[in-house]
């Protein structure tokens, strides 16, 4: 698998756990391999904004997920919402979940590129 086709793998490992939340935004970084992006994003509509628009009822609009894996970080993924109630419980619950399996994915596919001589 070329870094292209790794990148691009990665991404998309990253847009299924955002989907999952139905996130705006997502930023992966992934231990190893700095080509598959920007560890982080600006906010496209400012958090001060979002807390109006919800009459200062506490919400979650950015969550942080470490994708682990045998006690081992492998990537963090950050993720964004635009809606001002924030992410539900359902959608952090989801997160989570696609989170893990992800993790998973992605320890074989590391497990396999070290295998793989240089």
């Amino acid at each position: 698998m070329s870094h292209a086709d790794t990148s691009a793998y990665l991404q998309s490992l990253a847009r299924s756990v955002a989907d999952a939340a139905d996130a705006d935004q997502y930023a992966v970084a992934v231990v190893g391999f700095p080509e598959a992006g920007a560890p982080d994003f600006e906010e496209l509509v400012p958090r001060a904004t979002l807390e109006a628009l919800a009459a200062g009822r506490a919400a979650r609009y950015r969550m942080t997920l470490v994708l682990q894996s045998g006690g081992e970080d492998l990537a963090v993924l950050r993720l964004a919402t635009l809606r001002p109630h924030g992410f539900t419980r359902f959608d952090v619950d989801h997160a989570r979940d696609r989170a893990r399996a992800a993790a998973e994915e992605l320890s074989g596919i590391m497990t396999v590129r070290s295998a793989i001589p240089a």
